[in-house]
């Protein structure tokens, strides 16, 4: 099978020669394997890439001219010159591998003598080209002597030595690698056999380098070593002091990728230093991990490089007519060669910094500096420098293990150019292209962009080039008509300030605000326009006029709020302390006595509902009125209904009015699981609602299931009504729907927002059906989850009398004197003995000194709280009985006082008969 160039050809190594080239000598390069394609290229000329090799035709041509010189090369010939079929001269060198020609180097695209311009012109008619553009690329070919071209090519047949030398190295390489694998006896055979050093070694864990295992004997030859000798060594031991580093370097590297080929010295027996290139593959082998290394030598080709190297005269006599320099810095920074016409403009003659180091040279230059340090570290360089006024483009392009070599062109006059048009430039960027507000230039007669700055690129989404294609009308939303008719006014009025709405690529639409005025523009007027997004600006006041409405209709509901709980405040208040300064003059007349206290306690119950309300909004707002699903059984619920609107009908003087609340027939279907008093409060609500709006007739409240498994309440009154519009309102809070002719009923008006928030927080909705004069049904469902497994407990019955507490113990812990004073007189006549404690101190120290029944503890103590005193109660009376009273008045509280381990709870203000009920059920 025919060998393949591109298998075995370095191309990064060769790329870096035939580009030194190119930058040495102008001459521009390329690599063809015989059937035309190009391998690698350097230089070529602007005519070739951009016209010849573009076109069909004249791309053909190129073929033809590239087969041609290919089959030149066939015939042995050293190098061949060929016009070719487009009219530029190109020339090639053959490169041969181990007798085959494999491939060819081309050279060229210049001319020997001044070239026939019309055969160009024309053939740029011909075939299509832009004339002035071709015209143009054909003057950057350069003419060249054909005693140039000759020394050329004798360096370049150096070069396709050296590539030729190291793709067989190659070659050679990857055959033996190739071969190894196919069988290990011939492995073993070519390994005692190679012409090269072969070395076996053993990689440590790790990651150092073990012992040699096996080496050959060319290995054992080169090195003046035995092979038991050879045995015992590592392969930092075979190279000599300078290399130890490079060779530790390069195992790491390879032991990331594998294989790795790099140059080092061995050092023999006898001392003496021999010049390597080490082939470096790891492998695995009965569970060791191995590097298989070949060592070639290659002194003679080094000293085949310091020979090319030397040979500076073809060199510096194709440099000395450029206006370039050219220089070699070798690896320590030290000049080796200097040469070119380019020195003039520095005041150096050829080769004076030669033998001096450029750290030394340039110390002044950190940017010169700088680059040679990152050349020298195998990275191409490209940079300027400004030496005595002088300014260089330098190109610097490393030479494996020899240093770096450096190209550089005398560019001030193209700077002082350039400096010139960056100025204009740069005036006319700051006055339109970068200015950050929106500009746009526009034909007045016509409406045409005729330029645009890149902020209106980003704002519209068009390009600038799209812009200028486009009409103002594409953009604007007003008519063609409106939009000239303000362009127009413009124009008579110098200038045009106006808010218009303007059309994105995108297709969205953004309200601008535009600053126009008529300027001169290439010797033409036209209308320069600033733009401004004012959307957000736009957004933000119509927001602003919501935000005040809100806000104004906040501060009314607020303002209307205040003012009725002022009213309905004071109203119970003022009835409470009226009453409470004549109780001493009725007291010897029982019956205004008896009527003064009823209405004191009625009153205080007002202003409890109206607290408990205010209480309930602000714990929903807030978030902490969690759901508490209990066993519930809706007859019990609906029986403590009536019995609680009984006493309510007294107060409100309406006991004409029939309430019937109806649960299920079935009594299983009673028993659910729900939070049993929030279900109470919503049902207290509505049926307080109604009674406050029904003068005469019945109120009634029912449950029934509906289809999708939901419980469906409803509380229905033969009150005033509902009108429809007010409808969507009830529920809003602070709402309160004002009567004609109805005295007003009073309350909060957060009462059926608190429903609503209940029955969202119990998982259903609320509802409402009424007609004025017709009365209303509030209908509001909640999940149904039955609960049969519940047994309705049976009532317990209190003993109304208190002998049993007879000599019984009892500690109030009370700090407010008022508070511990009416708990004393409510526990008065009961046979209790009462002690008493205003700080947890001194009710720590009682239970400990006495025998007491049972603990009446207060949250809000003045020394430390209710929960630390009863903790440290319990320690010396674990099994004491405590009831915990606060006007902390929140189901978490009562959470967290029978989690403290508390018998019962009780919320202030504390009533005398649930008081004595809940003590009895304690101490009996």
């Amino acid at each position: 099978m025919q060998t393949r160039v591109i298998d075995y050809i370095d191309f990064d190594k060769v790329n870096v020669l035939l580009e030194g080239f190119n930058q040495s000598t102008g001459f521009v390069t390329a690599i063809l394997d015989l059937d035309g394609n190009v391998l690698s290229k350097s230089g070529w000329r602007q005519i070739c890439t951009n016209f010849h090799r573009v076109h069909t035709l004249t791309s053909t041509r190129c073929t033809i001219s590239d087969t041609e010189l290919s089959g030149q090369m066939n015939k042995g010939e050293k190098y061949h010159c060929y016009k070719c079929l487009n009219g530029l001269t190109d020339v090639a060198v053959p490169i041969i591998i181990k007798g085959e020609h494999i491939a060819n180097l081309f050279s060229g695209q210049f001319f020997f003598e001044k070239p026939d311009y019309k055969f160009f012109e024309e053939q740029a008619r011909q075939f299509g080209f832009n004339e002035t553009k071709y015209m143009k690329a054909l003057k950057e070919v350069p003419i060249v002597s054909e005693e140039k071209v000759k020394t050329a090519m004798d360096f370049l047949l150096n070069m396709t030595q050296i590539i030729s030398e190291m793709t067989f190295q190659r070659m050679e390489l990857m055959t033996l690698n190739n071969t190894i694998s196919e069988s290990e006896e011939t492995y073993r055979m070519l390994y005692e056999n190679l012409n090269d050093a072969v070395f076996t070694s053993e990689l440590n864990s790790d990651g150092t380098l073990g012992k040699f295992i096996h080496v050959n004997d060319i290995a054992c030859q080169r090195l003046s070593y035995s092979r038991e000798e050879l045995l015992q060594k590592t392969p930092l031991d075979i190279n000599s002091l300078t290399q130890k580093e490079t060779v530790i370097s390069n195992t790491q590297l390879f032991i990331n990728n594998q294989r790795t080929v790099y140059e080092t010295e061995h050092i023999t027996k006898n001392g003496e230093i021999i010049a390597v290139e080490v082939s470096s593959n790891l492998t695995t082998y009965k569970g060791k991990t191995l590097i298989l290394s070949i060592a070639r030598d290659i002194t003679e080709r080094k000293r085949a490089e310091e020979e090319l190297t030397k040979n500076e005269a073809i060199i510096k006599t194709t440099v000395d007519n450029l206006p370039i320099i050219l220089y070699v810095i070798d690896k320590d920074g030290i000049f080796r060669l200097s040469i070119g016409a380019g020195l003039k403009s520095l005041g150096l003659k050829p080769n004076q910094v030669v033998g001096f180091s450029v750290f030394d040279v340039y110390k002044d230059h950190p940017a010169i500096v700088q680059a040679v340090k990152k050349a020298l570290s195998n990275e191409l360089t490209n940079f300027e420098s400004k030496v005595n006024e002088a300014y260089h483009y330098n190109s610097l392009s490393p030479l494996p293990n020899v240093g770096i070599i450096g190209v550089a062109m005398d560019i001030t006059e193209l700077k002082n150019t350039f400096r010139k048009l960056e100025q204009s430039r740069e005036d006319y960027l700051k006055l339109f292209e970068d200015h950050v507000a929106i500009k746009l230039l526009i034909d007045p007669s016509s409406g045409q962009i005729i330029n645009s700055n890149f902020a209106a690129e980003n704002y519209y989404g068009w390009t600038r080039e799209e812009l200028k294609q486009m009409n103002i009308a594409q953009i604007n939303t007003l008519s063609k008509e409106e939009i000239e008719k303000a362009i127009k006014n413009a124009m008579i009025n110098q200038k045009m300030h106006v808010e218009f709405i303007h059309r994105l690529a995108n297709g969205s639409l953004r309200n601008v605000e535009v600053f126009s005025s008529k300027i001169n523009f290439n010797g033409k007027q036209v209308l320069h326009s600033i733009i401004h997004d004012v959307t957000d600006r736009k957004k933000a006041e119509e927001e602003l006029v919501i935000a005040k409405k809100r806000a104004e209709e906040s501060d009314r509901l607020k303002t209307a709020f205040l003012q009725n709980m002022s009213h309905e405040i004071r109203t119970p208040m003022n009835a409470i302390m009226g009453f409470s300064e004549l109780l001493p003059d009725c007291a010897n007349d029982s019956v205004k006595l008896k009527n003064y206290t009823n209405i004191i306690n009625l009153r205080c119950n007002d202003l409890l509902d109206i607290i408990n309300d205010i209480l309930d909004i602000s714990k929903i707002e807030s978030g902490q009125l969690p759901a508490n699903m209990t066993a519930t059984n809706l007859e019990e619920l609906f029986s403590e209904l009536s019995s609680f609107f009984n006493e309510y009908q007294k107060r409100l003087n309406k006991e004409h009015i029939e309430l019937n609340l109806h649960a299920f027939s079935n009594h299983e279907q009673n028993l659910i699981l729900t939070d049993n008093v929030k279900l109470k409060q919503i049902f207290i609500n509505l049926i307080s609602n109604a009674f406050k709006f029904t003068d005469e007739g019945k109120i009634e409240g029912t449950c029934k299931l509906d289809n999708t498994n939901n419980l469906i309440f409803s509380v229905s009154d033969t009150g005033i009504g509902i009108p429809q519009d007010k409808h969507q309102y009830i529920f809003d809070r602070f709402t309160q729907i004002q009567h004609k002719g109805k005295k007003n009923t009073g309350g909060t008006g957060l009462g059926l927002s608190i429903v609503k928030a209940l029955v969202s927080l119990l998982g259903g909705h609320v509802s409402l059906e009424s007609e004025p004069g017709k009365g209303s049904t509030f209908y509001f469902t909640i999940p149904y989850q039955p609960n049969r497994a519940a047994l309705a407990e049976p009532q317990e019955v209190i003993n109304t009398q208190h002998s049993e507490l007879s000599g019984k113990t009892i500690l109030i812990v009370e700090d407010d004197a008022n508070n511990a004073e009416y708990l004393n007189e409510v526990l008065a006549g009961t046979g209790l003995i009462i002690l008493q404690a205003g700080t947890g101190a001194a009710a720590i120290e009682k239970s400990n000194i006495q025998n007491i029944d049972l603990v009446l503890m207060d949250v809000r103590l003045p020394d430390i709280s209710g929960y630390e005193a009863l903790r440290l109660i319990r320690t010396k009376n674990p099994n004491l009985k405590i009831i915990l009273q606060t006007a902390y008045a929140t189901i978490d509280e009562q959470r967290k006082a029978f989690s403290e381990g508390c018998v019962d709870y009780l919320s202030k203000p504390i009533k005398k008969d649930i008081l004595l009920n809940m003590i009895k059920k304690h101490l009996n």
